[in-house]
């Protein structure tokens, strides 16, 4: 919801929900670049480590065993101030999350942490989250799980992104 009502799309999305839930809504001015979505399998986008199986799904999984996921990348985007990245995901835990994170790098040099805490649950959750360069580059963006040390356990799946621009700054 930005500068107001919110739209039809918003306002189904969260009518009578009780949890919250990490969800972009990408506005009109938004112009849509390209879109996919990402092999967790070892043969697909796997750059380190090796993805994890859970019902059939290859999925990337830190736990009190392993601190760090196996990494997985992105194609290369070429990405300026504008470009807005949305990278898609599902997400779970059978326990309270409170340190653990999910790493975004850019470059090898900028990293984006997104903190799921107050988002996930013991089931898939769908969630998104929006990474917004300050300058030009072309880089893919490598992904992994961290629990910080502890004995958190976080999982993620299905993994898509979502590249727009903008000419708005906002």
């Amino acid at each position: 919801m930005r500068w107001g009502s919110p739209t039809k799309e918003e306002y189904w999305a969260n009518f009578l929900q009780l949890k919250k839930e990490a969800k972009i809504f990408p506005p009109d001015e938004w112009k849509l670049q390209a879109t996919g979505s990402i092999d967790l399998s070892a043969t697909g986008a796997i750059v380190k480590g090796i993805p994890v199986v859970v019902d059939g799904f290859n999925i990337l999984e830190a736990n009190a065993a392993n601190h760090y996921s196996a990494v997985a990348t992105t194609p290369p985007f070429s990405m300026k101030k504008g470009s807005k990245l949305v990278m898609s995901f599902e997400c779970r835990s059978d326990h309270e999350i409170k340190d653990s994170r999910i790493v975004f790098v850019l470059n090898n040099t900028k990293n984006f942490v997104f903190y799921p805490s107050e988002y996930v649950r013991n089931e898939w959750t769908k969630t998104d989250f929006l990474i917004e360069p300050d300058e030009e580059l072309v880089s893919p963006v490598e992904f992994f799980i961290w629990n910080a040390g502890t004995s958190e356990c976080l999982q993620i799946r299905a993994v898509s992104w979502k590249l727009y621009f903008t000419d708005k700054y906002f």
